[in-house]
């Protein structure tokens, strides 16, 4: 045993372990590692007296001997009185003794013991001390100073006795008034206050203390009847109990303060286990243990808001979850210490932590909620909106400077927060889904609109982030950063895919990011070096090239086809210089099992775009025995109704190959014949289903080889309402997305998918199939599909429903649809037969201000089908000569016109085609129809002079309107109104006979038939407001009206009741001129009279105003009989609220009116006002 080493002491040994490791080296007897040794030996006698004064010395120590005083008298010692123990200070007057306390460790002593040294070392003897000795002894059971605490707190306690014991009482008292009248008020609550906290504390250690002896001597009956023994040998004036609680708070806290439970127990254990730096705790330091009370926060109300919270999985919480207990680390101690989760404030400020584990939770957490947010789960369930706010708080900065971290977890996580800011993984799912679908491989530009900001090197980076967000994470080197940690750092799978998907929507910004990343330098080398390997063995581990995983990754693949896409020609030749077919070929060769399908798609995908684009023609010849070995495959082995959707995705990218090489298309004849058979059986097609076969009539371009049967199915036809976009109801998710990074919203409020990508949509296989049957020459089939019901039901809901999610990309395949189903109409020579012909017609109609503006050509060829002269003509025919009372020269001018110029309608509004748009704007507006008026308004509006041609086609675009009311039947009354009132204001054209005829009749038809539905407070688009337009109304109306009833009646509009008062006002006062010349009688007016005078007006400035204008004649009964009635209507009935002397002003009013009958020429008009009783038609109707 004494050959083993010692043990020495470990960072995390207590003082217990430091004691019992020395006490072991002492009872071993082993010899110390290092000696002293002294030169000279000490002779017997010299250890013999050194012996000798040992034994005279006192030791406190533990097993050291430590001496306290090497100089005490042991006889002396005897000699020195007994001191008594200050139960609440705890120490001896150390100027009366001559004892030096050395190393004192608290030792847990037996009740009966202690009582029995209690016993022991206070006999029962009177006290022998001098009266001075006394008086100190009093004085010293006062507490110690209440204000001074730490080392000084003895020292100055000691001095304050000392000064006490010299003076009398009468001294003490006149000192005490004296500090006292020195100290102000507060200073003497405060130290009072302190005293009796400390006091309180104390009481309670006493009773903790007392309870503890009462368990105590519950245990033992011996130790009690010891206890009660010892208790009665103690003399009563000896304070018994004071002298036990001191001793006991020798063993406790000093000055213990208010401090929670948890924190007494703790001090408790402190001093029976010997903690060291416990004898002085403070409370403010301990509150955060305090346990929380029970009653919770109460919940607000229903439609009151509340501080969002969040957990770690990025779940919003309710106000108070039951299933989160305090002691979950969800809880904290913030502001609102009672809930769980952390608010978007305490993340934010926690991703600057210098703790790296917080930075990576707080990091993985705002991941987690960008994830969701992007999902339409919290649409409706936060305002402000969420994605927007945080990119107000330049959460983009935040997460490009966390990106700059050296800790590869901080550096993943931030990578992961920065995806689900950028990257919508649900748009991406629907966009791969529609690949390949369009001929032109068109994938829609998600760049921002900028606004008036012309100079975006000027703007800050914050400033920028607010406007472009991509463009600003480009400005900040994000694509070096990004190459560093790929080719760097070891970063897992989940931060190197997340760090690929970056990119992808980077690059779907716009053409010139796109093309940014694939010209840095050395970027793409090392994506297709990493993600893209020849070998396909996944347990490769090359830590040379820091290749992690040594599997290829399919968001590498992805963003190589999107840069394609959108860069084009430069980014294919950047990676047919990188090799990157060789590792796609090598993908395909292998065996497509469930675990890398993907990849499998993925590779498929990026080969036809190199095809497409006629790169790499050669690779189909060298692999045309992998490809028909595969197609052989298909054939046999993969049935429709047991496919699964990957499954279905994998067999459409590989029949997509067969529209470059022509050997492998007779292979397709097969799948083509099979697959369409077996789609008649199925009892639910799903998206996945039709669209195989449709790539597959699109492969071979020969509707020869399908089997109809399927076109007799119920099912086949049975969803296209619920699945139309357009007929929906939906709400886009416009608000969800930052105006900064637009998304294309696949997922509209509230998680609801797009129904057009729903899994049972079957447009797009409707589409193809009808495309080839048209393209065939298959009448009979087109008319089948014409005839079924369901198709029919779904046109009639098209031409009355008010469509939806017009502006969304997903929308395009509808709309490819629809255009093909007019194309198809117009084919057919004897369409006038079909029922459908009238339905096919208004969706045209409607067609023409919802196709996107990069689609010009198609809203070109609908416009010519949509305005044809024989359409017109058999229109005026029906209708046009029945409702219109043209002059006969007019008629005669449009049948020549249209007989001259065939095309004159499409001319007229082709101009206004949008040449080159963005896909998320319209080709046309929605009041198209009125586009040649808005033009020759604008013009004038210029100062440009007035065309007689634009005389023509405004009058021709009414025409138009009057035989074609569906051109404008989705057109809200108002908004109609507003353009019409522009023929006043277009010079005089229209304003003056013979052309003055037509608008006024439609304007009078429209006011008389909707004035209910007309508001004229609300928003019109194109116009600034409602309030401008009529001042220009006035003006126009007073330089160029020439008192035409017309243009009069079109003001009087804005007059109504039912109008807000502001109009009224402008022309009662700032454009008064123009009364005179309103010569309207009240049966000329468009609206109902009664509209005119109630509800009673009760503007007192608008009172004051009628009253001004009769009394000075603006208006007059035989001039402006209209006017002047409502004027004195609505002044009469003013001042009747006089009667009853209730209303102040209207009755100072009417002692106004009443001192007008002194004077001759307002008598008449002062008893019309005081004797008036309203008309008896407008009190019925009231």
């Amino acid at each position: 045993m004494s050959d083993l080493p010692n043990k020495r002491p470990k960072p995390g040994d207590d003082e217990e372990d430091l004691l019992r490791m020395q006490q072991e080296f002492f009872d071993k007897k082993l010899t110390p590692s290092a000696k002293v040794a002294t030169s000279k030996k000490q002779s017997k006698f010299a250890q013999k007296r050194e012996n000798e004064n040992e034994k005279k010395r006192i030791s406190t120590g533990q097993g050291a001997g430590c001496v306290t005083n090497d100089d005490i008298d042991m006889d002396k010692l005897d000699d020195t009185p007994k001191q008594r123990i200050d139960p609440v200070n705890r120490y001896y007057d150390l100027k009366n003794t001559h004892l030096v306390l050395g190393n004192i460790v608290e030792r847990k002593v037996d009740l009966a013991t202690f009582n029995s040294f209690l016993s022991d070392s206070n006999p029962n003897k009177p006290n022998e001390q001098a009266t001075d000795d006394h008086k100190l002894t009093e004085l010293s059971k006062m507490s110690a100073s209440n204000v001074v605490t730490g080392a000084l707190a003895e020292d100055v306690h000691s001095e304050n006795l000392e000064k006490l014991k010299q003076m009398s009482n009468e001294e003490i008292l006149a000192e005490k008034k004296n500090l006292e009248a020195t100290l102000s008020a507060e200073t003497l609550a405060f130290i009072k206050a302190m005293k009796n906290a400390k006091n309180k504390s104390k009481n309670t250690i006493l009773e903790m203390c007392k309870k503890d002896l009462d368990s105590a001597k519950a245990c033992s009956s011996s130790v009690e009847d010891k206890v009660s023994d010892s208790n009665a040998e103690l003399p009563m004036d000896s304070g018994n109990s004071e002298t036990l609680s001191g001793k006991m708070e020798v063993d406790l806290e000093e000055g213990l303060k208010e401090l929670p439970k948890p924190v007494v127990e703790i001090v408790k254990t402190a001093e029976k286990k010997g903690w060291v730096h416990m004898d002085e705790p403070e409370p403010e330091k301990v509150q955060w243990m305090e346990d929380l009370a029970e009653k919770k926060a109460q919940a607000p109300e229903p439609d009151e808001p509340y501080n969002a919270r969040f957990d770690f999985n990025g779940i919003l919480l309710p106000f108070n979850d039951d299933n989160v207990t305090v002691d979950r680390a969800l809880h904290h101690h913030g502001e609102e210490p009672e809930r769980p989760g952390y608010a978007l404030q305490e993340l934010l400020q926690l991703t600057r932590s210098a703790n790296q584990q917080q930075r990576v939770m707080t990091l993985t957490t705002l991941a987690n909620i960008l994830e969701k947010t992007h999902t339409g789960m919290y649409d409706r369930a936060l305002q402000p909106p969420l994605l927007d706010t945080l990119n107000q708080r330049n959460l983009l900065l935040l997460l490009r400077f966390s990106l700059d971290d050296s800790a590869v977890p901080v550096v993943t996580a931030a990578l992961l927060a920065l995806r689900g800011f950028f990257f919508s993984e649900t748009d991406e799912i629907c966009l791969d889904k529609m690949y390949g679908l369009m001929d032109d491989f068109e994938e829609p530009m998600l760049k921002p609109s900028m606004g008036d900001v012309r100079d975006a090197e000027s703007l800050k980076d914050h400033e920028l982030a607010q406007l472009d967000t991509v463009a600003a994470a480009m400005r900040s080197d994000i694509l070096l950063r990004i190459r560093y940690i790929l080719s760097q750092m070891r970063i897992p799978l989940s931060g190197m895919s997340a760090a690929l998907e970056i990119l992808t929507r980077m690059a779907r910004h716009s053409h010139e990011t796109a093309l940014n990343i694939a010209c840095t330098p050395d970027l793409l080398d090392v994506v297709v070096t990493k993600c893209i390997p020849l070998s396909m063995n996944q347990h490769e581990m090359n830590r040379d090239s820091g290749r992690e995983f040594g599997c290829p990754l399919v968001a590498a693949i992805r963003l190589c086809r999107v840069l394609v896409i959108y860069a084009g020609r430069p980014a294919l030749e950047r990676l047919k210089n990188l090799r990157i077919l060789h590792s796609l070929l090598a993908y395909i060769y292998s065996d497509p099992n469930r675990q890398i399908v993907r990849l499998h798609i993925e590779s498929l995908r990026l080969w036809r775009l190199f095809l497409h684009h006629g790169y790499e023609r050669d690779s189909v010849e060298g692999s045309r025995i992998v490809l028909i070995g595969q197609l052989r495959l298909l054939a046999c082995n993969q049935d429709l109704e047991t496919a699964s959707p990957l499954a279905c995705d994998y067999a459409a990218a590989v029949v997509a190959l067969a529209r470059y090489d022509e050997p492998l298309k007779e292979h397709v004849v097969v799948l083509l014949a099979k697959w369409s058979t077996q789609l008649a059986k199925l009892k639910e097609a799903t998206w996945n289903q039709t669209v195989l076969v449709a790539e597959c009539l699109r492969a071979l371009d020969n509707v020869s080889f399908m089997v109809r049967s399927w076109m007799k199915k119920h099912h086949v036809f049975h969803h296209m309402s619920t699945s139309s976009n357009l007929l929906s109801g939906l709400d886009p998710a416009a608000q969800r997305d930052p105006s900064s990074l637009p998304s294309l919203g696949v997922m509209t409020y509230e998680g609801k998918l797009q129904p057009i990508m729903n899994p049972k949509s079957k447009i797009y296989f409707l589409k193809t199939c009808l495309e080839h049957f048209l393209k065939h020459d298959c009448t009979a089939e087109i008319e089948q599909i014409f005839d079924n019901m369901n198709f029919k039901n779904y046109l009639k809901r098209l031409t009355n429903k008010t469509w939806s999610l017009e502006r969304s990309w997903f929308t395009r395949i509808e709309y490819s649809f629809l255009l093909t189903i007019i194309q198809a109409e117009a084919r057919l020579k004897c369409a006038e037969k079909y029922e459908i012909n009238e339905l096919v017609w208004r969706c045209a109609i409607k067609l023409v201000s919802a196709l996107p503006a990069d689609c010009a050509s198609n809203v070109r060829d609908i416009l010519v089908f949509s305005l044809a002269p024989e359409r017109i003509d058999l229109r005026f025919l029906e209708h046009g000569l029945q409702r219109l009372d043209l002059q006969q020269q007019q008629q005669q001018e449009t049948s020549s016109s249209s007989q001259e110029n065939p095309s004159l309608a499409c001319k007229l509004y082709d101009k206004f085609v949008a040449r080159r748009g963005s896909w998320s704007e319209a080709a046309m507006p929605k009041d198209w129809v009125y586009l040649p008026l808005i033009d020759s308004y604008s013009r004038i509006r210029e100062d440009k002079a007035w065309r007689p041609s634009s005389t023509v086609d405004i009058l021709n675009l009414l025409k138009l309107e009057s035989v074609m009311p569906e051109l404008t039947q989705d057109l809200s009354p108002t908004l109609r109104f507003s353009r019409l009132v522009l023929l006043y204001l277009c010079d005089t054209a229209f304003i003056l006979p013979p052309e003055n005829e037509l608008p006024s009749r439609m304007i009078a038809q429209l006011v008389r038939e909707h004035y209910k539905e007309i508001d004229l407070a609300g928003d019109v688009p194109g116009l600034t407001s409602f309030a401008d337009l009529f001042t220009v109304l006035c003006e126009g109306f007073i330089g160029n009206s020439y008192g035409q009833a017309c243009f009069a009646q079109a003001l009087c509009v804005f007059l109504a009741q039912r109008q807000l008062p502001h109009y009224r006002k402008l022309l009662w006062s700032e454009h008064a001129g123009a009364l005179r010349y309103v010569g309207l009688a009240p049966q000329q007016l468009l609206l109902p009279y009664d509209e005119y005078l109630y509800p009673v007006e009760r503007d007192v400035s608008l009172i004051d105003s009628y009253i001004t204008a009769l009394v000075r004649d603006t208006v007059r009964p035989e001039q402006s009989p209209a006017l002047y009635n409502v004027a004195l209507h609505h002044a009469a009935m003013f001042l009747k609220r006089a009667e009853g002397e209730e209303d102040k002003v209207a009755l100072a009013r009417r002692r106004s009116v009443e001192k007008m009958l002194a004077q001759e020429r307002t008598r008449d008009l002062a008893e019309k006002l005081l004797n008036y009783n309203p008309p008896v038609l407008a009190q019925v109707q009231h």
